[in-house]
């Protein structure tokens, strides 16, 4: 009987415990656009070891599931967010806002590159706007969906095509 109360105990305190750190105010309790404008990297699909979806590709899906509101939260996110928080909302002008996008990917090509780690599965890589801009621009290497149904779950198709958008931004870059 005692050994009963031990462990309900436990339990019950447990689940106190675990209710109070869910209520305490912290990073997941900012909205999605603070999140996705504080990302420190860039990534689409899964990362790491587990291959878990990276906190900014989750707030960039919140963002996009508002359609009527996705253009001008990501329009923000692009003027104040970190350099990896502009690659995100490059991608999600590019499916939500076509001329912001355009108007943006103009303005990038003019100034100095910028550049931002992104992460490819346990690959981190440092890379530029352009490069991400050039992966969107080009058809052979766009981005998909990772379930094969969700318009907002984006993925790299693979390193191989990511390689070839960094190819076509030296080149790019060379050109006079």
């Amino acid at each position: 009987m005692t050994h009963r109360l031990f462990v309900f105990g436990l339990l019950f305190s447990a689940v106190g415990l675990l209710s109070a750190r869910s209520a305490a105010p912290g990073p997941a309790s900012a909205s999605a656009d603070e999140r996705l404008a504080a990302a420190t990297f860039f990534a689409l699909g899964g990362v790491g070891y587990a291959g878990l979806t990276s906190p900014g590709e989750v707030a960039l899906n919140e963002i996009l599931a508002a359609p009527a509101t996705a253009g001008d939260r990501l329009r923000e996110v692009f003027k104040r967010g970190t350099p990896a928080a502009k690659a995100y909302a490059l991608v999600g002008l590019h499916r939500r806002d076509p001329a912001a996008f355009t108007a943006l990917a103009n303005t990038i090509r003019r100034a100095p590159a910028e550049t931002f780690t992104m992460m490819d599965g346990c690959i981190a890589q440092r890379i530029s706007h352009l490069a991400v801009i050039t992966r969107l621009e080009t058809p052979s290497l766009t981005f998909i969906a990772t379930d094969g149904t969700s318009p907002n779950d984006l993925s790299f198709n693979s390193k191989l095509d990511f390689a070839a958008a960094a190819e076509a931004e030296a080149r790019s870059i060379a050109a006079p």
